[in-house]
């Protein structure tokens, strides 16, 4: 019996590791497979709004006046201090911004995993686990190969929960304005401080522009609005974009949704002002997936979650919402746009799935 056990427990480790060194050549392959899609295409990467800036010129104001004059999808989205960010990027030429700006991001992903893993302290197996299904997932493959900032905004808010508070990378967080709500009415309560500099640092980066660029300051500081307004797409499985395609784009219906999901993410905030950061993290980005619009990159921020359910699995709890919720985003929801099953079809269970987890991880940390 003894030989037994011993020889079962054995087949048990040798089953685990191989399975994880299955998935860590899988992984590889899919990094690479997202990085060469970053050399064809990288549609969205953000430096066109640089190199105007660079060129004392307003990215936005070019944008809305001459759409022709941005090439391919990289009309500036995001608010001005990114683009301070990415200048360096816009020195280069275009084949070596988007070379050097792929092999970033795919440091980033890593740098996303590393921090959550120094704050969760996950078994080597589970931590393995955590790497290589990010590194899998059909987010983080499209976001390296669409030049998306999804993973830089992800190491921005991740090193400012868990590390230390750095103003200059929150302004840089914030300045994808989908995730900026749930988190600025946080911080506004647990991080005062912190949420000015970073409002100061986008005013700032808004005068400066307005100043190279000798542009009126007004139109400066809502260019960003007016643009995000003009191009705004439906999200995957959020409320706001579920009631804009029911209700065909009547948007009062939309702020209505956009509204309530605020009232309910401040009533949460509030109540849970002393969350614990093993929830909190998780809960913010599962909150905003659920309420604002956000396209499949977007569910990279589903790494915090991944890793408290393994956290879970590591005391012998499994909660299956979770699990469902990261297999649907990241392995099956593209599945489903291939099928072209129609899109309330694809968003309703979505948003179920983030909404619930959200809401459980408020119940958990009671």
């Amino acid at each position: 019996m003894k030989i037994l056990f011993t020889f079962n427990d054995s087949s048990k480790i040798f089953a685990q590791y191989f399975v994880l060194f299955f998935l860590g050549i899988l992984a590889c392959i899919s990094v690479i497979k997202a990085f060469n899609n970053a050399q064809i295409s990288s549609q969205d990467f953000q430096v066109w709004g640089a190199i105007q800036i660079l060129n004392q010129l307003n990215p936005f104001l070019i944008a809305l006046e001459n759409p022709e004059a941005v090439y391919s999808t990289r009309h500036p989205t995001h608010l001005y201090p990114i683009y301070f960010f990415l200048m360096p990027f816009g020195l280069l030429s275009e084949s070596s911004a988007v070379f050097w700006y792929a092999l970033f991001n795919i440091l980033l992903g890593v740098l996303c995993f590393t921090i959550l893993n120094r704050k969760y302290k996950l078994q080597t197996k589970y931590a393995l686990l955590a790497l290589f299904l990010f590194l899998l997932s059909t987010p983080f493959r499209n976001a390296i190969g669409n030049g998306q900032t999804s993973l830089l905004i992800l190491f921005c808010f991740l090193y400012n929960y868990c590390f230390s508070k750095n103003f200059f990378l929150n302004a840089i967080g914030f300045s994808k304005y989908s995730f900026a709500p749930l988190f600025g009415v946080h911080q506004l309560f647990a991080q005062t401080k912190n949420i000015l500099l970073t409002i100061l640092i986008a005013i700032i980066s808004a005068i400066v522009i307005a100043y190279v660029s000798n542009t009126d300051i007004f139109k400066t500081f809502i260019g960003p609005m007016v643009m995000s307004r003009n191009i705004t797409l439906h999200g995957v499985a959020d409320i706001f974009s579920i009631t804009d395609f029911i209700f065909n784009s009547e948007r009062a219906f939309s702020f209505l949704s956009y509204f309530v999901g605020m009232l309910l993410g401040i009533f949460y905030l509030i109540k849970m002002r002393s969350m614990d950061k093993a929830f909190l993290i998780p809960f913010l980005f599962t909150a905003s997936l659920s309420f604002l619009p956000h396209l499949i990159y977007d569910y990279v921020f589903l790494l915090p979650l991944l890793f408290h359910l393994l956290k879970g699995i590591e005391y012998g709890k499994i909660n299956y919402i979770y699990l469902a919720t990261i297999i649907y985003f990241w392995f099956f929801v593209r599945i489903l746009y291939y099928l072209d099953i129609g899109y309330l079809f694809i968003a309703m269970p979505g948003f179920f799935l983030v909404f619930c987890s959200s809401f459980l991880l408020l119940r958990e940390s009671r």
